[in-house]
């Protein structure tokens, strides 16, 4: 797979590369394709892998190929760090002071391809980098351009940068009404007189364009036809939001809650036009308005799907509280099937059967309720596929006394009820059907560590 991955990125490198006449080796080309691999194959990647800056790379264009392969190279919060090798190239203009909090320097040494990454992006000496205005972004550029210059002239490095700088997600008008890519044409319009980079005005346009299509296909999957592919894409995001639940099946309740609390928060606090980036006709307007109305349904799917498994997570937080606070998830649930040894001791064989007393009132309730009943189309290392607990409890008590209980778990998590408080709020029926199952579960492994 790692060769496979390998050889693809060589492929794309060489096809940029002689569409740019770069005066650069094969085997400097490998060398290139063998960290752009090594350094995205990490075990704490695993949407901003190789195959993700593979796709974004899907182009015919050798700047958005280029663009694509380094964009997402740093990523301090996911790897906890900067590798080894990327510090030899950015070490001159950054430094860490504090653990994962970086600063540009200042003073800084001359460099004329320093000067313009951080021009294009907009930052200053002795700035304080944040992952929520473009750090990550910012240091995949750098480290794009210082690697390439040795190849590229300060042109084509403007484009590509620029271009990373696009993929910078979510962002919303400036305080003077100016979108994120208009502020990116004004910026690169200063700087190609500065440093006579010799774009015309069509040239700036058509750079500003280009950055817009591979931001929107580094967003596409927000933008998918079926909104199952989409919360794949999510589930796959989750881990490298919070690293604990990389520990297999070992993670506590708490921290899973927690992780499906930060995406719910974040996705029930973003609009569906901040998602996708358009400049002058890129893209069109029908096109644009068909990715917006598509990635409005999947955000509220995505939205209402999880504050269903967040009653879910809550309600076996709150019973899991008279336990330990840590309690692990698989404690709780019986941890995650394994096709080898399992021995069926799993919460949901417990649940009581049922008579589904509610029906989905609307096309979106339809859909939540099979994709927690069915479940996503691809598995995951820390969760299953389906959400068997939620599903139940939807058919249960119906998808407006899930809300209700959503609010009321929103309020637990800040700390204005108490979980007892919660878990008297729910709805006898849920609290009588999640115990006896879990009193099912525990006498179950009782009798089968007896023997």
């Amino acid at each position: 797979m790692q060769n496979t991955l390998q050889q693809r990125c060589q492929v794309k490198l060489s096809t940029a590369f002689s569409q740019l006449n770069a005066p650069i080796s094969l085997l400097e080309i490998e060398r290139l394709a063998a960290q752009i691999v090594c350094i995205t194959s990490r075990p704490s990647r695993h949407f901003h892998d190789t195959e993700h800056l593979l796709e974004v790379a899907e182009s015919e264009d050798a700047i958005e190929i280029l663009a694509a392969l380094f964009h997402d190279l740093i990523y301090v919060q996911i790897d906890s760090g900067i590798a080894l090798n990327q510090t030899f190239y950015l070490a001159p203009f950054i430094e860490e002071v504090e653990e994962q909090q970086l600063n540009i320097r200042n003073p800084l040494p001359e460099d004329k391809v320093y000067e313009l990454v951080a021009g294009i992006f907009d930052m200053h000496p002795g700035q304080t980098l944040s992952p929520l205005d473009g750090e990550n972004e910012f240091l995949s550029a750098l480290f794009a351009a210082k690697v390439l210059q040795a190849w590229l002239p300060l042109k084509i490095l403007a484009q590509i940068v620029a271009c990373i700088e696009a993929t910078i997600p979510f962002r919303s008008m400036s305080a003077e009404g100016m979108t994120a890519m208009i502020a990116l044409q004004q910026r690169l319009a200063r700087l190609n007189q500065r440093f006579f980079l010799g774009f015309s005005a069509d040239d700036l346009v058509a750079a500003i364009k280009r950055a817009v299509r591979l931001s929107n296909r580094d967003i596409k999957n927000f933008a998918a036809p079926n909104p199952v592919a989409f919360l794949d894409n999510t589930w796959h995001i989750l881990p490298e939001l919070n690293h604990d639940i990389n520990r297999g099946d070992v993670y506590t309740v708490r921290e899973y809650r927690r992780t499906l609390q930060k995406m719910s928060g974040f996705l029930n606090g973003l609009p569906a036009e901040r998602v996708i980036t358009r400049f002058a006709d890129e893209p069109p307007e029908s096109l644009h308005q068909v990715l917006v109305e598509r990635i409005s349904r999947n955000l509220e799917i995505a939205r209402a799907y999880l504050s269903m498994k967040l009653v879910a997570i809550t309600v076996l937080e709150a019973l899991s509280l008279r336990l330990h606070q840590d309690t692990p998830l698989s404690l709780m649930t019986g941890g995650l099937p394994n096709q080898t040894t399992d021995k069926g001791l799993h919460l949901e064989n417990f649940l009581p059967s049922l008579t589904q007393n509610y029906r989905p009132a609307t096309p979106i309730e339809e859909d939540i309720l099979s994709l927690l009943e069915k479940g996503r189309s691809q598995a995951s290392h820390y969760d299953i596929k389906h959400s068997p607990l939620s599903a139940f409890m939807l058919k249960t008590v119906g998808f407006s006394e899930m809300q209700r209980l959503q609010k009321l778990a929103w309020q637990m998590f800040a700390g204005e009820i108490t979980p007892e408080t919660f878990l008297s709020q729910c709805p006898a029926v849920l609290l009588e059907a999640t115990l006896s199952a879990l009193n099912q579960l525990f006498a179950a492994r009782v009798q089968a560590l007896q023997g």
